[in-house]
């Protein structure tokens, strides 16, 4: 039971760190307006899991060559009708999750404008009278993206120079932790943010959630800023 509680959690963690690499590369292929970089990259990925796929063939294989070099005739025969088509069942299973990201991150950016040309668009009442004023839906993704990254990488950068306090942790450990950090940025600074929303405006946020984000993150990424420039000017 034990086993099975550490191949599960050691499978959940490599899921999440893949997301979390798709995610940043996503951004990053917004806020640079280049589609070819997540494009580049899950080809790539497509490379290394069809090498993979030959190396997992070759070595089923060579299992079925190994018993019949031993004269395992029951067990050879168990194998080819049962076992070889159990161990590529959970190898199917075991990659469904990360084709699952790599696919919903491709169609995701596949229905994005980067470019729409647009930088600012009225808001019209039912009178035809301007409400208020909207950025065009490249430029919201785009400011999104900028945040995104620039907390992630700040993270990162500071807890490469922080490395006594995280000198037990993989690089893998270094990238999902600077992820956390964000959600947990977007937590503490998010929840004073809707409150202070519904007070003044009525509703907990924007009708575009992205704006939500947008200054939650500004929000957090300046106040660790301003945490790390007094930290170093006082230390």
């Amino acid at each position: 039971m034990k086993l099975i509680l550490i191949i599960v959690a050691t499978l959940l963690s490599y899921i999440s760190l893949w997301f979390v690499i798709n995610l940043v590369i996503y951004y990053l292929s917004i806020f640079t307006k280049k589609k070819v970089i997540l494009e580049t990259f899950h080809t790539v990925s497509n490379i290394f899991l069809y090498i993979y796929n030959i190396i997992f063939s070759i070595s089923l294989f060579w299992i079925g060559i190994e018993l019949f070099k031993n004269r395992e005739y029951f067990w050879l025969i168990f194998y080819i009708f049962v076992g070889s088509n159990i161990l590529g069942g959970l190898f199917g299973i075991i990659t469904i999750p990360f084709i699952f990201v790599q696919t919903y991150f491709a169609t995701k950016l596949e229905g994005h404008k980067l470019d729409d040309g647009i930088i600012e668009a009225e808001i019209l009442n039912e009178k035809g009278k301007v409400i208020g004023i909207t950025e065009g839906d490249s430029v919201i993704n785009r400011k999104l993206s900028g945040y995104f990254l620039g907390l992630y990488f700040f993270n990162l950068i500071s807890m490469y120079f922080h490395s006594e306090i995280y000198s037990g942790y993989s690089w893998t450990g270094y990238l999902l932790t600077s992820f956390i950090q964000i959600l947990s940025g977007t937590v503490i600074f998010g929840v004073p943010y809707v409150i202070y929303h519904k007070i003044r405006y009525k509703i907990f946020c924007p009708q575009d959630k992205r704006y939500l984000l947008i200054t939650v993150w500004k929000i957090s990424l300046l106040t660790q800023l301003i945490f790390a420039i007094f930290s170093y000017l006082v230390s």
